[in-house]
């Protein structure tokens, strides 16, 4: 049903995702609706959230698939981090009856081996995530090469949080005061691996939420700890799901999924697949836009933050069926000072840069890239003339490739 291209007309799958997960927050606990909307609205209210990213994070809590779809400056990674917190909230809310049901042993081990998984596509992505989730106190621990990763995220890395750990740091130490004795040195590098996986099955079951991106989580060297903690990911939740090749977004779903929400926007970018053999065989269509075609239907968030109400209003009419709400009225956004606006009340303008109308003025550099030094020149103008009628560096933003 899922690799087919036909919609399902039966509807099957908007059905079966509808039903609740299996297990609720890694133990056999049945979803009080009660509880679900006291802490709903407590973050809701905290965070300032719309009502179609409450309404969306409800359905996505009490459903086991879900599809969010967030057309540009809905809040998509915003929502995705408030519905981490509502279950993590949910989770703390159950621990007492719990542990009073299976015992406080039982229910640590249980918590410990059933895991929330959040990731993303890419791996900046998967650091705005990442941001979001330390600013609520949430304990994350990041999966992946930490070069990949902002360099202010870093300490939270797996790889970095293991060299903390007193055990690994001790037979560091000891490794290096043995110096060239071979068989001393191969003892204690057998204590070092036992010693890192030790501290990596800790670090992962202490953490709240693990994070990476889709590829990262497959990352081979946490097999072996998934397998032999037998760890699973309870709820997994992708941002930028609808620009993920469907094999990239299967990875962390295989570790016990009982909860899958997909955050994204097939009106959007579609997976990067050069391939024609792959794009041939469908490849080219993400799992979320997959889903969303077989009649699985979307949480829409109809409340956009970013542009200017006149901008937005094509997009809202040409791809959002005319849902699209900007929360900033034209009043609030008034023209920037500094351009010359053709319409004063539209900001928006196409400025025609082509001064060479017979073969243009793009010049190849360094054999490799394309350059175009007018366009380039009146960019500078324009920034120019923006800094001296007072608008801030920080607000001007340059796209290379509209």
């Amino acid at each position: 049903l899922v690799k087919t291209q036909v919609r399902d007309p039966t509807n099957r799958w908007e059905e079966r995702a509808s039903q609740p997960p299996d297990t609720q927050l890694g133990g056999s606990l049945t979803l009080d609706e009660s509880k679900l909307s006291q802490i709903l609205m407590e973050v809701a209210k905290e965070r300032g959230m719309q009502p179609a990213q409450t309404e969306a994070i409800h359905n996505a809590v009490k459903r086991q698939c879900t599809v969010i779809q967030g057309p540009p400056g809905t809040g998509k990674t915003f929502t995705a981090s408030c519905l981490i917190e509502v279950l993590l909230k949910l989770e703390d809310a159950s621990m007492a009856e719990r542990q009073a049901e299976i015992g406080e042993e039982a229910w640590a081990k249980a918590k410990g081996k059933k895991k929330l998984f959040a990731c993303a596509h890419s791996n900046t992505a998967t650091d705005n995530l990442m941001e979001k989730l330390l600013k609520l106190g949430v304990r994350v621990v990041r999966i992946g090469r930490a070069a990949t990763v902002s360099p202010g995220l870093r300490g939270h890395c797996l790889e970095a949080l293991i060299e903390q750990d007193p055990g690994v740091k001790r037979v560091r130490r000891d490794v290096l005061l043995v110096g060239p004795n071979q068989v001393a040195g191969v003892s204690l590098k057998q204590d070092l691996y036992k010693q890192r996986a030790k501290a990596t099955a800790s670090l992962l079951k202490k953490a709240d939420v693990v994070i990476s991106s889709l590829i990262g989580s497959g990352h081979e060297q946490l097999q072996e700890i998934w397998n032999s903690e037998d760890i699973t990911f309870h709820t997994v939740i992708v941002d930028e799901a609808s620009q993920a090749v469907e094999p990239s977004t299967l990875i962390p779903i295989v570790r016990g999924c009982e909860r899958l929400v997909m955050v994204g926007d097939q009106c959007q970018l579609p997976p990067t697949v050069t391939n024609h053999e792959a794009r041939t065989n469908g490849f080219a269509k993400s799992l979320f836009v997959r889903l969303v075609d077989q009649g699985l239907k979307p949480q829409v968030l109809n409340v956009q933050f970013r542009m200017h109400p006149l901008i937005a209003a094509f997009p809202s009419i040409r791809f959002y069926e005319g849902r699209l709400v900007s929360d900033p009225r034209p009043q609030d956004r008034p023209p920037v000072p500094g351009f010359p606006w053709p319409q004063p009340l539209n900001p928006l303008a196409f400025v025609h840069c082509r001064q060479n109308m017979v073969v243009g003025d793009e010049i190849l550099r360094n054999g490799k890239s394309y350059a175009n030094l007018a366009e380039a020149e009146i960019v500078v103008r324009v920034i120019e003339e923006l800094l001296k009628a007072g608008v801030e560096q920080t607000d001007i933003g340059v796209n290379p490739k509209p």
